[in-house]
């Protein structure tokens, strides 16, 4: 039987099989004007991390369960840079507007906004991802990525990666753990 694009949907007595779901994925993905590569990729990616680690194994996954927090207005983003006094990447305003205000990723996953500006207020740094034991993840407004530990307050060393390839970064490396 074919039902939208499925190939099967199949009934036995513990579970029910579905293939084709691709196709679908790929008509869905194909058919979102206005989304970014980044976060069509990245919401894929993770979707695929929650079908892959159904028992939440992976550090942190357990708070955020693979999933987003409700997406915020970009007009909500430009009132956190103002108050904040700094300029975002492109690559962040996508995430906050397209993919979700915190959620999934890294650890215990990214911070909300509103985290972020109540840590924001406490270090003059853009704190975006709590590894836990102090340790956390911050962004520059060029789009670098940097670590912060709080027990050594030192200026962090930044990475020369923007946050879309870090965010992608982790989403197919922890794939490739489950997968192999």
């Amino acid at each position: 039987m074919e039902i939208l694009g499925l190939d099967m949907i199949k009934k036995e007595p513990d579970t029910i099989n579905i293939t084709g779901l691709d196709k679908i994925r790929q008509v869905f993905h194909n058919d979102l004007p206005g989304m970014s590569p980044f976060a069509i990729e990245f919401l894929r990616l993770v979707g695929r991390l929650r079908e892959l680690d159904r028992d939440l194994e992976e550090f942190g996954a357990e708070v955020h369960q693979y999933r987003f927090n409700p997406v915020i207005p970009l007009s909500d983003v430009r009132k956190f840079e103002e108050r904040c006094q700094i300029t975002l990447p492109q690559g962040y305003v996508d995430f906050l507007t397209q993919v979700g205000n915190g959620g999934a990723g890294p650890a215990y996953g990214f911070c909300s906004i509103e985290e972020t500006e109540s840590r924001h207020s406490r270090t003059g740094r853009m704190i975006i991802l709590n590894y836990g034991c102090g340790r956390f993840c911050t962004l520059r407004s060029d789009g670098k990525i940097g670590y912060m530990d709080m027990e050594h307050d030192s200026e962090p060393p930044f990475e020369e990666t923007a946050f879309e390839e870090f965010a992608l970064k982790w989403a197919k490396d922890t794939i490739k753990k489950y997968e192999n």
